[in-house]
This record gives structure tokens, C-alpha cells and sequence, in this order.
């Protein structure tokens, strides 16, 4: 006797398809998510560092720097054996941080993942400065 193909007979390997691609969605949902939090996690490190090292440039100087992002990619190498060296005068998004100087603190402000200053997605990191008088740069 001929056995005869039945449609009913795909639906456990439909099943397990949809199951197998509902994984992969949900772990790189978890991945990407991941990602996202350790990038924001640089990137306020990053501000961190950048302060600091203002800050320190003013109490010893008395002035900001001529150049600020030249003066942070000079002072602040940062090599990662995972993706080389790269700016510190950017965030980890690759935009120009933003810098503010005014009562007594140093504020530096990114753009965030979607370039754009003044989205929700901002972040900044504010420090109070070392020598309390505002020089402006």
C-alpha cells in the first residue's frame, strides 16, 4: 500500500521552526539590548574622564584649552584591543561631545546613539570644577 503525503504532517516541523526562530529573535533582542547598555556604559565613562582631565588642565593653568578635543585626544589615548584606538573628544557613537563651562562646573554632553542633541536619548555628565571661578574658554 502507497502511503500519501498529508499536509498535517508538516505542522510539527512548522511548529519547531516558529520555535527555533522566536529563540534567535529573543536572544538577539537580549544581545542587541546588551550592547546598548555596555556602549552607554563607555560613554559615561568616557564624559568622566574628559571632565577630569578639563578639570585638572584649568587648576593647573588657570585657562581651558586652545583645542579641546585635541587637547582630550592627546591627553586621553584609549586603546581597546577589540577596536583600536579612538577619539575621546566623540562619543562612543562617533558625535562631538558638547561642552559647557558655568558656575563652578564642567558639564559635557553627548548626542547619544541617534546623533541628535536635544532627543531623549542624551546623556551628559556634569563635574564641579576644581578652582570654583568660571573661566570661560
Amino acid at each position: 500500500m502507497k502511503k500519501t503525503f498529508h499536509w498535517m504532517s508538516l505542522i510539527p516541523v512548522v511548529v519547531l521552526m516558529a520555535m527555533v526562530t522566536m529563540n534567535f529573535l529573543s536572544i538577539r533582542n537580549a544581545f542587541r539590548g546588551g550592547w546598548d547598555q555596555i556602549s552607554q556604559m563607555i560613554n559615561q565613562r568616557d564624559m568622566r574622564l574628559a571632565a577630569i582631565a578639563l578639570d585638572e588642565y584649568h587648576a593647573r593653568n588657570h585657562r581651558w584649552p586652545g583645542n579641546i578635543p585635541d587637547y582630550l585626544q592627546k591627553t586621553l589615548p584609549i586603546q581597546n584591543r577589540l577596536i583600536g584606538s579612538y577619539n575621546m573628544s566623540e562619543d562612543v557613537w562617533g558625535t562631538p561631545y558638547q561642552y559647557a563651562f558655568s558656575n563652578g562646573e564642567i558639564a559635557i554632553k553627548s548626542a547619544g546613539p541617534d546623533h541628535r542633541f536635544g532627543s531623549g536619548d542624551d546623556a551628559a555628565f556634569t563635574l564641579p570644577m576644581t578652582r570654583k571661578e568660571a573661566i570661560q574658554p
